[in-house]
């Protein structure tokens, strides 16, 4: 008795069912929309900068000589900045004259969302939790030497966030920003380490925390964005 036309209607019965599961790993992503739920980029577009009480974090040491001018060492103001974005920044440390004037800058500057300080001791250290302003996405960092070479008392940072998740089938995502931890040490004629990187500006790309270059050049590798499968 011959079997061919059984194992025939088999594997015709086998290609609808293997038509359905390539529409269903193909279009999650559809029906997931569907039914009510979002993709992780559509939560990075709807990502609202709100104000934070604890938004960013100042972990700093000092050293022994720091500020030394005529053999001696001094105190300095660190102030900190924030702001929408990099470029007013940017333009205002491009000399020391702006520097200058964002260190004695008796009200808020213009472009920017909020202005701190922090007193440095020689030989101290110091943990500081300071409110993340409505709308900040980039911090900046002036640390107040004798000497206001740019390189070496300014630090640019990013604000990151990150995409929650919920639900089993469909996916309910919500995206909030992260704080932002910052650790500076100051040594005796300017901040010590730090390494520099792109500030892109973040569209529906998941923002990476971190610092940021002054130059606005490419990206290096550890700030690029790192390919992401579809999200179900």
């Amino acid at each position: 008795m011959s079997i061919s036309p059984r194992r025939g209607v088999t594997a015709r019965a086998a290609i609808p069912l293997l038509l359905c599961i390539s529409i269903a790993l193909t279009g999650c992503s559809s029906l997931n929309s569907m039914f009510g739920g979002n993709s992780s980029e559509d939560a990075l577009a709807k990502l609202k900068w709100d104000y934070s009480e604890k938004g960013v974090h100042v972990n700093w040491t000092a050293s022994a000589d720091l500020n030394v001018s005529g053999g001696d060492p001094h105190s300095l103001l660190l102030t900190v900045l924030q702001m929408p974005e990099p470029n007013v920044f940017r333009q205002a440390a491009a000399s020391s004259q702006g520097l200058s004037a964002l260190l004695s800058a008796a009200t808020l500057p213009t472009g920017f969302t909020s202005m701190q300080r922090i007193f440095i001791q020689p030989g101290k250290r110091g943990d500081t939790w300071l409110p993340r302003a409505e709308g900040t996405q980039y911090v900046a960092v002036i640390a107040g030497y004798y000497s206001l070479d740019t390189a070496r008392v300014t630090r640019l940072y990013r604000v990151g966030a990150d995409v929650d998740s919920k639900g089993l089938f469909v996916k309910t995502r919500t995206a909030e920003p992260l704080p932002l931890d910052i650790t500076l040490e100051l040594g005796s004629d300017g901040l010590l380490g730090g390494t520099s990187a792109p500030a892109e500006a973040p569209s529906v790309d998941k923002p990476t925390a971190g610092e940021v270059a002054l130059d606005g050049n490419a990206s290096t590798p550890q700030e690029q964005s790192i390919p992401r499968a579809p999200t179900p």
